[in-house]
């Protein structure tokens, strides 16, 4: 089985490049330089700026699931740390709009209105022996999961190698801490990855939560 890549981004300031050092289950997976801006360091949150330069990437197992303990030690500047990434994540089938997929995941929805938009979709399209296994409430899952493969039209699909989604389906880091002080964020109401201001001489650690991969 091939590894899944991980890419953590972000953005260091500073007049030179700043130095860092990131660890994954204490083993160290980047040590160097990234480069910076010399401009003043934004104040977080921020919807408005968009920080995406990947400092560092690592394999994990494409079979692992659950949390992994890291740390992003900064030695000099002053580094802000945003997003991570991973390839092989289940990501929406792009054979269907958002609007369908909203549908299709409402657990409102009925079976027959799902099946509907399935045969909008279907590459090679559904027969009727296709349509009436899947409205048969009778049918396993594992006969219907099937059935949609085979049609090209699984409501989600694997990234694939290229494809780098955010690794978690939440806030990837959790049991944040810098410098050994817990930290919770002040989120009022923003979902989605928090970002972390971290400064010469501190550290950031957390844990990092995978999401499992789809293949």
């Amino acid at each position: 089985m091939a590894n899944r890549t991980v890419q953590i981004e972000g953005q260091g300031y500073g007049s030179s490049p700043a130095q860092i050092t990131v660890t994954a289950n204490g083993n160290t997976v980047f040590s160097g330089t990234v480069s910076a801006v010399s401009q003043l360091v934004p104040v977080l949150p921020n919807l408005d700026i968009n920080l995406s330069e990947i400092f560092c990437t690592f394999e994990i197992d494409q079979a692992f699931t659950g949390q992994i303990p890291m740390t992003c030690a900064v030695s000099s500047g002053t580094v802000i740390f945003t997003q991570i990434y991973a390839n092989y994540a289940e990501i929406p089938n792009p054979v269907y709009t958002p609007e369908q997929i909203t549908i299709l995941t409402s657990p409102t929805t009925t079976q027959a209105e799902r099946v509907t938009i399935y045969t909008q979709v279907a590459n090679p399209p559904l027969s009727q022996t296709d349509i009436d296994t899947l409205l048969d409430p009778a049918a396993t899952q594992e006969q219907k999961n099937a059935i949609l493969a085979a049609h090209n039209c699984t409501i989600y699909i694997s990234s694939g190698v290229d494809g780098f989604w955010p690794i978690y389906n939440t806030d990837p880091r959790s049991s944040v801490t810098i410098d050994g002080t817990a930290q919770t964020p002040d989120r009022d109401g923003l979902g989605g990855t928090w970002w972390w201001q971290i400064n010469t001489g501190s550290t950031l650690a957390y844990q990092l939560n995978v999401d499992p991969a789809a293949l």
